[in-house]
């Protein structure tokens, strides 16, 4: 295929600059020798693939008026078999399995590619082209092919369906011997959900102009094992039998992490939706990409109505408090703690919000209370009614100016020190019985007691 020691590369572009970039990014690649040649146009480039001086072809998606699969088709009915790599300006899955559908080699999103990527592309749908080209000169060096080859390979013949042969890496794969392998047949070989779309495909891939490529398929492997698979398909003639050699790429663990992620990606919405804290999931410019079903209720509005939302959040801190404006313009104190995660391929901010407001509203009513407590002219004195011998907590000034005991001295002690000598009377002991009652119970209670000031003289008290 190359010749001169040259890779003969044909760009079928309608932007010149994109050649220079795709020209340079060959250029840049130690591994490849090559030769690019531009066509411009759909036309010129049908007329420099029917001359048949090219190894490979690149094709953008996007040529004037007719799309870059309509020349890769046209190339196929002409009997043009060259690899071809289709090139767009961004990925869409449909388009990809048309373009393989269509037998090209491989697809590459134009901002996406590098040297390398392009370098890598380009050996590999060589090689393919390669492998296809020497199995179709003659079996006996593709013998030679199949068996070394570490794509696993199997044949079958075209017309009873049965196994002729298997490579190791074939056996490798599904797990069978050479004989378990050459004793079944094409439908031993699917899963049994795939027989009925077999039946149905089997006819398409017998037309003389089928694709080679037949897509993804579930195969049964021993043991109940499925094994998920890319397979590409190509009539020879094997041992004076009509034939068919299937080439098996295994994608069992591409798809197998795919629906793990997809799993673990609806898991993770859900825990964010049963999250009793509001979550919201911003971009790097800080619009909503993703809001809980709480978030809705803390900024009063629907889910749409977030999703137009842009919070322009601090960034110094994981943990922090926030004033936020709800729809309504209302401002909801929360309290946010903030990390990033990937969601959809991008990197988030991941905000749990928790609403504080009646916190903050309770903070406010204690300090009052405080301040209230503080500036009273009777004396007040806290005990804990729940420690043993329910000791002093807290005691105001005016405490202090009635009793003449400092704040240090009384905390900490029962209040019966208040009553001096008459601690021990009966009277005190009915009131101490009577408050712990009361305190037991959760009941307000008006006893009137006579206490001691620090200077000896007596002062009545009502706790």
């Amino acid at each position: 295929m190359i010749r001169d020691g040259l890779l003969h590369v044909l760009l079928v572009d309608d932007d010149e600059d994109d050649f220079l970039i795709t020209r340079d990014l060959l250029r840049q690649s130690e591994s490849l020798s090559f030769e690019i040649e531009w066509a411009a146009s759909y036309e010129e480039g049908l007329d420099a693939l029917q001359g048949q001086r090219h190894d490979l072809v690149l094709i953008d998606y996007l040529l004037g008026a007719v799309p870059g699969t309509e020349l890769i088709r046209q190339s196929n009915e002409l009997g043009i078999r060259l690899p071809m790599i289709l090139l767009t300006g961004h990925y869409d899955a449909e388009l990809d399995a048309q373009a393989i559908e269509l037998g090209a080699s491989d697809y590459l999103v134009k901002g996406e590619i590098t040297s390398g990527l392009l370098a890598r592309s380009i050996r590999y749908a060589v090689e393919r082209a390669r492998s296809v080209d020497i199995l179709a000169e003659s079996e006996r060096r593709y013998r030679l092919l199949f068996e070394a080859n570490p794509e696993p390979m199997y044949i079958h013949h075209r017309e009873t369906l049965a196994i002729l042969a298997a490579n190791q890496a074939a056996c490798d794969l599904f797990g069978y011997s050479q004989q378990e392998f050459q004793e079944k047949t094409i439908p031993d070989l699917l899963a049994a959900e795939e027989h009925q779309r077999f039946d149905e495909h089997y006819e398409e891939i017998d037309e003389p102009d089928a694709p080679y490529k037949v897509g993804s398929w579930a195969l049964q492997a021993s043991q109940n094992r499925l094994v998920y698979a890319d397979l590409n398909v190509h009539d020879i003639e094997f041992n004076d039998n009509p034939a068919r050699l299937v080439m098996v790429k295994d994608v069992t663990e591409t798809i197998e992490a795919k629906a793990e992620i997809a799993r673990k990606e609806e898991t993770f919405r859900q825990l964010l939706e049963d999250n009793r804290d509001a979550v919201l999931l911003l971009d790097f410019t800080g619009r909503v990409r993703y809001a809980n079903s709480s978030a809705g209720l803390l900024f009063r509005c629907d889910y749409n109505a977030l999703l137009q939302r842009k919070f322009d959040v601090p960034r110094h801190d994981s943990l922090f408090e926030w004033s936020a404006l709800a729809n309504d313009g209302s401002e909801v104190a929360v309290e946010v703690q903030r990390s990033t995660t990937e969601w959809d391929g991008e990197t988030m901010q991941l905000l749990s919000l928790r609403d504080i407001s009646q916190r903050k509203e309770a903070d406010r009513q204690l300090h009052l209370l405080q301040r209230s407590i503080e500036a009273s002219y009777n004396g007040i004195a806290i005990a804990d009614a729940q420690a043993p011998d329910m000791p002093i907590i807290y005691v105001n000034s005016s405490f202090e100016r009635i009793t003449g005991y400092r704040a240090a001295e009384a905390i900490g002690k029962n209040s019966r020190f208040l009553q001096g000598r008459i601690a021990s009377s009966p009277a005190s002991k009915r009131f101490g019985r009577h408050f712990r009652r009361s305190a037991k119970s959760i009941r307000f209670c008006v006893i009137f007691t006579r206490m001691a000031r620090l200077s000896g003289m007596n002062s009545i008290s009502r706790p």
